[in-house]
């Protein structure tokens, strides 16, 4: 099918899985013209509107967890900080910090299946409600919980809940086998359920196929959330993909443009390994059709300078967060 018939039936919503491996099976030479298309679609969809969002590490290391890629394990030795909960006050600092950019969410991400120590959960409620106070949109990442657990954190002010499904249901065992798929389905359906704004995706580069790309996809599509980040592998030393080889950059942009024509409508955010992997190709995130990036460092790897980030969406001539700015 030519790119100009998928974009009609991206517009009308209609894209299927057949299509969206065709896309990722593009040749090199369909290449711009994919982005030309990617980028009408998010220009249809989410006008020049780009957002910025970012997170802190509020409980480092030791999880429980063997997610091959993930370097906070506790099956390897990856040699990074390990600390426990950090202090309401140590958060509400950095998020403050954020305030003096055009970022419009801040999360607070945990280590760990789930937070489930008491203090640690007090903690977190008290974090929350000096981040909603602040002119950002607080968010959190940590693990499992339960609807109780959730509708507490909805009553501190949490407005964000960030779940990764990581890969598909069928690569899904290849990474990791401490935890059920199953369970972060049912995790993002409640969360869903409660009137979250829902932020879950994926990694890429870490051994999945094309088809275990599109199906992440579509499984996000069925669960309807609201955010889809887009992580690409960083190997690093010390975890079971320390050897894995990046991904090309315009591979990364096929995935990224695949996802936009998958689901137009929802927001689309590059985060994790984007300056690695895509490296000087990488403001053409925003033409393969993402709406949103996460800036600032990462969980256990430094990331760009905000300035710059900010400095490549205004020379693009790309609007951020109007709404709050």
């Amino acid at each position: 099918m030519k790119l100009n018939e998928l974009f009609n039936k991206a517009i009308e919503k209609r894209i299927d899985q057949s299509d969206a491996i065709e896309i990722l099976k593009l040749a090199d030479d369909e290449f711009l013209e994919l982005l030309y298309f990617s980028n009408k679609l998010r220009i249809h969809f989410k006008d020049n509107n780009i957002s910025l969002c970012s997170i802190i590490n509020a409980k480092s290391g030791r999880c429980s967890e063997n997610c091959a890629f993930c370097a906070q394990s506790a099956h390897f030795d990856a040699n990074v900080g390990m600390y426990d909960f950090l202090p309401p006050r140590v958060i509400e600092q950095k998020a403050k910090k954020m305030t003096n950019y055009p970022i419009e969410r801040f999360s607070i991400v945990t280590s760990g299946l789930s937070l489930n120590n008491q203090n640690d959960f007090e903690n977190l409620k008290e974090s929350i409600n000096k981040i909603s106070k602040l002119p950002l949109i607080p968010g959190v990442s940590i693990g499992l919980q339960t609807k109780k657990q959730l509708l507490e954190l909805k009553e501190a002010g949490l407005k964000e809940f960030h779940h990764n499904l990581e890969t598909s249901r069928e690569f899904f065992t290849k990474i990791c086998t401490t935890h059920k798929y199953e369970e972060d389905i049912e995790t993002i359906r409640l969360a869903k359920e409660l009137g979250f704004y829902v932020c879950s995706g994926g990694i890429f580069g870490i051994g999945e196929s094309i088809e275990d790309r599109v199906s992440l996809a579509f499984e996000l599509k069925s669960l309807n959330v609201d955010s889809i980040p887009l992580n690409f592998l960083i190997p690093i030393k010390g975890t079971p993909l320390e050897n894995k080889e990046a991904l090309k950059p315009m591979e990364a942009l096929k995935i990224i443009a695949m996802f936009r024509f998958a689901m137009p409508e929802k927001d689309i955010r590059i985060c994790g390994g984007r300056e690695v992997v895509l490296k000087q190709l990488h403001p053409l995130v925003f033409f393969a059709g993402a709406n949103g990036i996460m800036v600032s460092d990462y969980l256990t790897q430094k990331g760009r300078k905000i300035e710059d980030d900010v400095e490549i969406i205004n020379d693009l001539g790309l609007k951020i967060n109007p709404q709050r700015f």
